[in-house]
C-alpha cells in the first residue's frame, strides 16, 4: 500500500460545527432538568421561608391583641408610604390605612421554661421585646413565655405595630418591581416598637406644635401618618425618623421580601400593604333583648326597650333593619342610613322606610339635641312610626325615649328636694286629682282610684311617637307626703308597687301602662297609647273616699316612650373595633427567578377594650 502524502487527517469544519450543535443539545437535555430541579427547590425554600415567617408574626400579633388591656382607635388612620411612580420615579405622596395599630399591653415578665436553665431565677424583666430569650448560656436563646404581672395593671408603654421602609431616609426601591432600578432594593418591612407615655411629653419621636405653632395633643401625635418619614430634628439633635428607627424592630426577617404591592390607575400610584389590622365586618346580626319591662300579666309584657348586637365599637356607615309584620298586609321594612340635611353639611343618620324618600327620624339631630339639654332629654318633631337611637360604642338600639318639659323641670328642680335634678314629663294638681275622683264616685261608673293618665291623645301631653306606649320601669313620680305628721306635705319619691296590687298606700303607686277604660267601662280607642298612675283610694274610718292626696300640692311625673312592637325582628350589619381582623401577607421574590411566592394568613382577635 503506498503512503499518500496528501491525504488528510481530522474533521473538516461542517462535522465540527455538527458535533457542537450536538453536543450542546444533549447537554441542554441533560441539563435543563437539572437547573429546572434547582429552581424548584429554591422557589420551594422561599415559600417554606414564607409560610413559616407568616406563622410567626401571626402568633405574635394574635398574642399582643389578646392580651391587650386595650387598643387605640387608630387602625383607619393615614400612613404615609413612599413609593414608586410608574416610570421609577420616587412617589412621597402615597398613604395607606389598616397598616397601624396601637394597643398597650399588661405589665408582664418573662419566665424561662427550659429544662437546661440553671439555678432556681427564671424570672426575668420583659423589656421591649416582643419574644424575649432567657440570657442563660445553657438555655441557648430560649424564648422566655411572658406571664402577666398580678394584680394586671397596664404597662406605661405602648406598642406599635407598623408597616415602613428599611430606611426611611431613602426611598422606596425594589428591582422586582421596577426593572431598571439602579439603588440598592429598599422595601416594606413590618417593625414593632415600645414608646413610653413619659415620652409624648417629649419631643423625641413627635414634634411638640402643629405647623400653625398650636400644641400637638397626645392623639394627634399618635395619629401622625408622618412620624416615621419626618426628617425635621428633634431636640437630642437628630431627626425623628432616625429616633423611631432605633426603637423599632423588624418581625418579618426573610431575605427578598417585600409587605406592600404596587400597581398603577393611570397616573395615580396604588399601595396595597399585605399586612392589615382591620375591623371586622359583620352582617345580618340578629339584635337581642336585653331588657325587660313588667306589665299587668306576664301575656301583655310589652317588649324590651335595649337590643344588643354581638359587638360594640361600630365604625360608620351601618345599618340596622327592623322588619315589622303587619298581619293581612305585606311587612313593613325600617332602616338606617346617612343622609345630608343641605349640599355641603354633615352627614347624618337617620331612620327610613323602604320605598319612602326622606327620613322618618333624624337620629344624629335628636342625640346632639339630647347631649345640649341638662335632662339628657329632648323633643321630636312630628310623630315618627318609628324611632330608635343607636350606641355604637355599646352596640345597642335603644327604642325609650324621654318625655321632658325641660321648662317645668328647671322650675321645679331645686323646689321638690329630692336629691337631685329631676326631669319632669307632666305636673298635676293634687287638688284636680282628688276632686276628679270625688265626682267619679257619683257617676253611674265607680271608679275606684285617684288616678293620673299619661301621655293621653287629645290633651296636653306631648305625644312623641305615633302609637307611643310608656315604658313601664321608666316612670317615676315625686309628690307630697301623705302619711300624717311633721313631714306631711313635704316632697318625696313616690314607690310603685306591681300592677295586680289592688290599692297602693300612702306615697306609693302602681301603673296600668294600657289604659283604654273611659268612665263608661267601655274600651275607648282614641285612648290607645294611654297609662294610668293610681294612688291610695280605699275608704278608711277617717273619710268614706279614702285619705286624699295633700291639698295644694303638685304631682311631678317623669316617663318614657317606646313604640317598637312584639314580633319586629331586628337586623345589624356594621364593623366592629371590637374583633380585629389580622391579615398578615408575605410576597417573597426568588433571587434567580424574580417570581414572588406568596403566603396569606388571616386570624379574628376579639380585644378586650377599644380606646378612642
Amino acid at each position: 500500500m503506498k503512503y499518500n502524502r496528501h491525504s488528510k487527517n481530522g474533521f473538516t469544519l461542517i462535522e465540527l460545527m455538527v458535533a457542537i450543535v450536538l453536543t450542546i443539545l444533549v447537554m441542554g437535555l441533560i441539563l435543563g432538568p437539572v437547573i429546572q430541579s434547582f429552581d424548584f427547590t429554591r422557589q420551594a425554600h422561599v415559600t417554606i421561608e414564607a409560610q413559616d415567617s407568616a406563622r410567626i408574626a401571626m402568633m405574635q400579633i394574635t398574642r399582643d391583641l389578646g392580651n391587650a388591656m386595650f387598643i387605640y382607635d387608630n387602625t383607619r388612620d393615614s400612613l404615609k408610604a413612599p413609593s414608586i411612580r410608574k416610570d421609577g420615579t420616587a412617589d412621597d405622596t402615597t398613604y395607606i390605612q389598616y397598616a397601624k395599630i396601637d394597643l398597650v399591653l399588661p405589665r408582664m415578665h418573662g419566665y424561662c421554661t427550659c429544662s437546661t436553665h440553671p439555678g432556681e431565677k427564671r424570672e426575668y424583666p420583659r423589656g421591649d421585646l416582643a419574644m424575649p430569650v432567657c440570657p442563660e448560656p445553657e438555655c441557648g436563646g430560649a424564648i422566655l413565655e411572658l406571664r402577666p404581672v398580678q394584680p394586671l395593671a397596664p404597662d406605661t408603654k405602648i406598642v406599635r405595630y407598623f408597616i415602613g421602609l428599611q430606611d426611611p431616609g431613602r426611598p422606596y426601591s425594589n428591582h422586582f418591581v421596577y426593572k431598571r432600578a439602579t439603588a440598592p432594593d429598599n422595601v416594606y418591612v413590618l417593625y414593632r416598637a415600645e414608646i413610653s407615655y413619659s415620652d409624648f411629653d417629649t419631643d423625641t419621636y413627635f414634634p411638640a406644635q402643629n405647623a400653625d405653632g398650636s400644641d400637638r395633643t397626645f392623639n394627634q401625635k399618635l395619629s401622625d401618618p408622618d412620624f416615621f418619614y419626618n426628617m425635621n430634628t428633634n431636640s437630642k439633635g437628630e431627626t425623628y425618623s432616625e429616633a423611631w428607627k432605633k426603637i423599632s424592630r423588624s418581625v418579618i426577617k426573610i431575605k427578598g421580601a417585600d409587605l406592600v404591592s404596587i400597581s398603577y390607575n393611570g397616573g395615580t400610584t396604588i399601595v396595597t400593604p399585605t399586612i392589615k389590622f382591620a375591623p371586622t365586618p359583620v352582617y345580618n346580626d340578629p339584635l337581642v333583648p336585653v331588657t325587660a319591662a313588667g306589665s299587668k300579666t306576664g301575656d301583655d309584657a310589652p317588649p324590651a326597650t335595649v337590643y344588643k348586637a354581638s359587638f360594640g365599637n361600630w365604625i360608620l356607615p351601618y345599618e340596622v333593619k327592623l322588619t315589622r309584620d303587619n298581619g293581612i298586609l305585606p311587612s313593613t321594612t325600617y332602616y338606617t342610613d346617612a343622609f345630608t340635611l343641605s349640599a355641603g353639611s354633615a352627614q347624618h343618620m337617620g331612620i327610613f322606610v323602604k320605598g319612602s324618600a326622606g327620613p322618618i327620624f333624624d337620629i344624629t339631630k335628636y342625640m346632639d339635641d339630647r347631649a345640649k339639654s341638662p335632662y339628657h332629654a329632648a323633643s321630636i318633631p312630628g310623630t315618627p312610626a318609628l324611632a330608635f337611637t343607636v350606641d355604637t360604642a355599646r352596640g345597642t338600639v335603644n327604642f325609650a325615649f324621654p318625655v321632658v318639659d325641660e321648662a317645668a323641670s328647671a322650675s321645679v328642680a331645686s323646689s321638690i328636694h329630692l336629691g337631685g335634678e329631676m326631669a319632669v314629663s307632666k305636673i298635676a294638681s293634687t287638688d284636680n286629682i282628688n276632686s276628679a275622683y270625688q265626682s267619679a264616685q257619683t257617676g253611674s261608673f265607680q271608679d275606684v282610684s285617684r288616678l293620673l293618665r299619661l301621655n293621653e291623645p287629645n290633651s296636653s301631653d306631648v305625644c312623641l311617637l305615633a302609637n307611643g306606649t310608656v315604658v313601664p320601669g321608666s316612670v317615676r313620680v315625686a309628690g307630697p307626703n301623705a302619711h300624717p305628721g311633721a313631714d306631711y306635705g313635704k316632697y318625696m319619691q313616690y314607690s310603685m308597687l306591681p300592677y295586680f296590687v289592688m290599692d297602693p298606700g300612702l306615697n306609693q303607686f302602681t301603673l296600668d301602662m294600657d289604659y283604654v277604660i273611659s268612665l263608661g267601662g267601655v274600651p275607648d280607642t282614641s285612648k290607645k297609647g294611654t297609662a294610668a298612675v293610681y294612688f291610695h283610694s280605699l275608704p278608711t274610718t277617717e273619710s268614706s273616699l279614702g285619705d286624699p292626696l295633700p291639698a295644694g300640692k303638685n304631682i311631678y311625673i317623669y316617663y318614657e316612650v317606646q313604640n317598637n312592637r312584639h314580633g319586629d325582628i331586628l337586623k345589624a350589619s356594621y364593623s366592629t373595633k371590637s374583633l380585629i381582623t389580622v391579615n398578615v401577607g408575605i410576597r417573597v421574590y426568588n433571587i434567580t427567578s424574580g417570581k414572588p411566592a406568596s403566603m396569606q394568613l388571616t386570624n379574628k382577635v376579639r380585644v378586650k377594650n377599644v380606646a378612642s
